[in-house]
């Protein structure tokens, strides 16, 4: 009886010992795994500040503030979503692509991504992506269609009877003569939104500080001819980011 239990206490003992060995294991793999992890969330943010790089900004920004456009408050989907990719575009080519995209292009060309009705500006991101945009501004492929001559601000009556007729033309206008149409075409690799983050909103002045959400949309732009990422690797590459970023906003 005596070695009977002394075998059995010896099989526990084993077992106690290979739990043991299998929590350290689980332990110090999780520990390889967080470093690995903190590495690629280091290395990812590196190159955001790298490539967050106007180059000359105060000429970049010098020329937005001269083709200010007159719109709608519901077109603010496709103005903004056209600000964005031009911002992309000049961070993404180190400040060397100064055109603005057209908001006419997003306004006429794209069947989903609204018009001064209101839309969706991550919609008109994703048209960048599959159809690409062309450059606007008033010396670009498709300006702006509202001149400033319609009044600071224009009537909004304006805006709506115009929406009534307004067509896809894919065409540049007479003065740009750099290239056609769909020559004129940029497009961007991939376009995904970010779950609002919280920031603090105050004023030097002000007694209360107010907390808002504010949600981000994103896109990458590339100067290829053509997309380069099918719809199922932007997908896998939109969650692979998505994750990452996540991470860094908690």
């Amino acid at each position: 009886m005596p070695q009977k239990e002394r075998r059995i206490g010896s099989e526990e003992q084993s077992r106690c010992n290979r739990n043991r060995w299998l929590l350290a294991t689980a332990i110090l793999l999780t520990l390889v795994g967080i470093l690995i992890l903190s590495a690629v969330v280091v290395l990812y943010t590196r190159s955001l500040n790298s490539n967050d790089d106007y180059g000359d900004t105060d000429e970049y920004l010098r020329k937005l503030v001269r083709q200010i456009n007159d719109n709608s408050s519901s077109t603010w989907t496709a103005v903004a979503a056209a600000g964005v990719a031009s911002d992309r575009a000049c961070i993404h080519t180190n400040g060397t692509f100064r055109a603005s995209f057209s908001e006419e292009d997003i306004l006429g060309c794209c069947e989903v991504c609204g018009n001064c009705y209101g839309g969706d500006p991550l919609k008109a991101l994703a048209y960048w992506v599959k159809q690409g945009l062309v450059t606007g501004g008033r010396d670009g492929c498709r300006p702006y269609s509202f001149d400033i001559s319609c009044g600071v601000p224009c009537s909004p009556q304006t805006f709506f009877d115009a929406e009534k007729s307004r067509t896809c033309i894919r065409r540049c206008q007479n003065i740009y003569y750099q290239n056609r149409y769909e020559d004129d075409k940029h497009f961007a690799s991939l376009a995904y939104s970010v779950y609002p983050r919280g920031m603090t909103i105050s004023d030097s002045n002000a007694e209360k500080m107010e907390r808002a959400k504010v949600p981000t949309i994103v896109g990458h732009f590339n100067a290829t001819a053509n997309p380069p990422l099918t719809l199922e690797q932007v997908r896998e590459v939109r969650s692979q980011d998505l994750v990452l970023i996540h991470l860094l906003v908690a």
